[in-house]
């Protein structure tokens, strides 16, 4: 009988060739086992000793959210065989010619049922994703021996172009989990900075390169809410979004500061390339969305958070504390609730049609309305003049009102014809103060 393997060509994605080790099983339906080590010798298989198997079945039906794949376990020499080994790291076979069956075995200390107790996912369960992906066909994102090195990772620590070879974007790297953007929680400019939580999924890239070797499945089709918390154990960690359909939402239910940001894995050498961060400011864990996924609505909580949207009308609701709001391309729903809030735009071609224009639902007084991208892109700064009309002069802002509501209108280029609107559904009309240009 053949090997169950198959040669994987490159994908043309420099971020997905990345990971590819130039082979895959064949087939979708694979088996799995569970090894009989007995590492403290006291008569019990190591892994009916505390919650491995379930540990291990949580990581197995990830991959199967995603991908094609679908796992069934047998008593032994499945087609991938999972095994304890006393010790630190891990090691793994991979499919390839010969290999009908390949081990993923992970090392732990000598108390078996204490290490099943620590070992969960988003608390040192890295190596055991890690090594896992290897055995369906993963090398590291540095390895240049059967395929090339992820853009910019010349070494095991590099970070890559682009910051993309956090673990959490994928879990093949040798780095630790950092953001791979700017921490959202601080003033300065500190991209990288490391994460208190470790992945509890595999992340955007990983989903991308085992959709491209197996195939996509549909999940989560319904409407689905996703939250998260200051809990590691409540947020598994971070994981990565894989949703195919429905009205879904990211939702904060912690106590801290919190950044929800929908926008989706960008596939890319660049930041954003291994999806953007949703979490709070202990950094112990939240999502990243995978690329080709949709998540339409961001309800924050009580402090001051950050609410990012994507290309759709998105619902962003800040709730309690100063947010700031940013609602992207699409129209969009803003609510900062209670609080000195601050509604963020920078695309203004997506509000140019007073029907596509997006709504604050409660501008208060200490609000502020941030038009400052606008300002950079004309290079010159914004002007607010009222309910005047436009006068000719590029860069001015105005309000206009309609019955009872009003607009926010900005002509850019000098015509005196609105280039940007957003809609005030209720609440206080805006003055100059309540203007960033």
């Amino acid at each position: 009988m053949a090997d169950p393997y198959k040669v994987v060509a490159l994908s043309g994605n420099a971020v997905i060739d990345g990971l590819l080790n130039g082979a895959a099983w064949s087939k979708t339906k694979l088996t799995y086992s569970f090894g009989a080590s007995d590492i403290n010798s006291n008569g019990v298989p190591d892994m009916d000793e505390g919650d491995w198997k379930p540990f291990y079945r949580q990581i197995l039906d990830n991959v199967e959210s995603f991908t094609k794949l679908r796992f069934t376990e047998v008593a032994s020499s499945g087609n991938i065989n999972f095994l304890l080994f006393e010790g630190g790291g891990g090691e793994s076979g991979v499919p390839g010619p010969g290999a009908t069956s390949v081990t993923s075995s992970v090392g732990i200390n000598s108390d078996v049922a204490g290490a099943a107790d620590a070992v969960k996912l988003g608390t040192f369960s890295l190596t055991w994703i890690h090594e896992f992906g290897h055995a369906l066909g993963f090398k590291h994102p540095h390895d240049t021996e059967t395929g090339p090195a992820m853009p910019g990772v010349d070494d095991p620590a590099s970070h890559g172009t682009g910051e993309i070879n956090s673990q959490i974007s994928t879990v093949m790297g040798y780095t630790t989990p950092y953001l791979g953007e700017d921490n959202p929680f601080t003033v300065a400019v500190d991209v990288g900075a490391e994460l208190n939580a470790q992945p509890g999924s595999f992340g955007a890239i990983d989903i991308a390169a085992l959709q491209y070797m197996y195939g996509k499945t549909a999940h989560n089709a319904a409407d689905t809410v996703y939250r998260f918390s200051d809990d590691v154990d409540f947020n598994n960690g971070y994981t990565t979004i894989w949703d195919t359909g429905g009205v879904d939402e990211i939702r904060y239910v912690g106590s801290s500061r919190a950044k929800i940001d929908l926008r989706a894995a960008t596939l890319k050498a660049e930041i954003g390339g291994g999806g953007w961060v949703s979490t709070s400011e202990t950094l112990t864990g939240g999502y990243t969305i995978a690329n080709g996924v949709s998540i339409e609505k961001a309800t924050g909580g009580s402090k001051a958070d950050i609410l990012i949207g994507n290309g759709l009308a998105n619902t962003l609701s800040g709730l309690g504390g100063g947010d700031t709001l940013q609602g992207g391309r699409g129209q969009d729903r803003l609510s900062g609730g209670s609080g000195a809030d601050i509604f963020v735009f920078k695309a203004s071609g997506s509000s140019a049609k007073m029907a596509a224009a997006d709504i604050i639902t409660d501008f208060g007084t200490r609000d502020v309305l941030d038009f400052t991208a606008f300002g950079s892109d004309i290079d010159r700064d914004l002007t607010f003049v009222g309910d005047k009309g436009f006068s000719g002069d590029s860069g001015e802002i105005r309000l206009r009102r309609q019955a009872d509501v009003v607009f926010v209108e900005a002509d850019l280029d000098g015509d005196k014809l609105a280039d940007f609107r957003v809609r005030l559904a209720n609440g206080h009309d805006p003055v100059a103060a309540n203007f960033d240009l």
